[in-house]
């Protein structure tokens, strides 16, 4: 047989179909799994970092042009306030803070030295 004999029987085939089918069984499945894992692991692992920190970067910006921060950041602030957690989450933050500062000390007083209008 050649080529134009065989491409009608091709055609035909519904792979699709095949493919819902032989997926179908569990241990495929998890075959099918495990392969894709390995096939992705292998490319991050020859990845160049460069490609990668730019796929990143580009797919970080997209997702960041979908979402509407300012209404997602509004709405959890909502939610916060509704249950009256604010004093809490300001309480959590302030010791944080106090102990960066204290943590940091010299750090944060050569910052504020160079940063003093005076």
């Amino acid at each position: 047989m050649n080529g134009p004999a065989i491409r009608p029987y091709i055609e035909k085939l519904q792979v699709s179909s095949l493919l819902v089918q032989w997926l179908e069984n569990p241990n495929n499945l998890t075959l099918l799994v495990t392969e894709i894992s390995k096939i992705l692991k292998d490319v991050v692992r020859k990845a160049d970092d460069q490609m990668v920190t730019q796929f990143i970067s580009t797919q970080s910006q997209k997702l960041l042009k979908e979402i509407k921060l300012n209404n997602a950041v509004a709405s959890g602030l909502d939610i916060i306030m509704e249950r009256g957690d604010q004093t809490r989450i300001l309480s959590y933050l302030v010791t944080k803070l106090r102990d960066y500062v204290t943590e940091n000390e010299p750090m944060v007083r050569e910052r504020v030295k160079k940063k003093a209008i005076f």
